[in-house]
C-alpha cells in the first residue's frame, strides 16, 4: 500500500509513497483517526517526501478540503506538511487554500522540524 500511517506520541503520521490516489490518502487518514492511540484534537503530520504525484489544481483543492474539514470539526488541532522538495510550491498552495489554518498548519523542510512542531519525537 503506497500510503501508510502510524500514531506516534498521540500524533498521526501519514506517509504516501510513490503514486497513490486521493482516496488512498483519505482512507489512511480516516483509519488513523479511529486509532485508540490518537486523541481527538491531536496533531497530524503529512510526510510527503516520497510522494511522486504530480501537483494539480484539483489535488490542491482536495488536500485543502481534507485539512479544512479536519480542523473545522476539531478532529485535529495542528497539521504539519513535510513535502518533497519539488512539491514545496504545491504545499504552499494547499496552505493558502486553508484560511482556517490560523497558525495551525505549517510547512517544514525536514521531518525532524515537522515532528518537533507537532510534538512527535518518533
Amino acid at each position: 500500500m503506497p500510503v501508510t500511517w502510524t500514531v506516534e506520541d498521540g500524533a498521526i503520521v501519514v506517509a504516501p509513497v510513490g503514486e497513490y490516489s486521493s482516496e488512498e490518502l483519505e482512507r489512511a487518514v480516516s483509519s488513523a483517526l479511529y486509532s485508540p492511540d490518537f486523541p481527538l484534537g491531536g496533531p497530524i503530520l503529512f510526510d510527503g517526501r516520497e510522494s511522486a504525484i504530480p501537483p494539480s489544481a484539483t489535488l490542491v483543492e482536495r488536500r485543502a478540503s481534507l485539512i479544512r474539514a479536519l480542523l473545522g470539526h476539531g478532529v485535529i488541532g495542528r497539521c504539519a506538511l513535510v513535502p518533497a522538495d519539488h512539491h514545496r510550491q504545491f504545499a504552499g498552495e494547499v496552505l493558502s487554500s486553508v484560511p482556517e489554518a490560523n497558525g495551525n498548519v505549517e510547512i517544514f523542510g525536514s521531518i525532524a522540524e515537522g515532528r518537533a512542531w507537532i510534538g512527535a519525537t518518533g
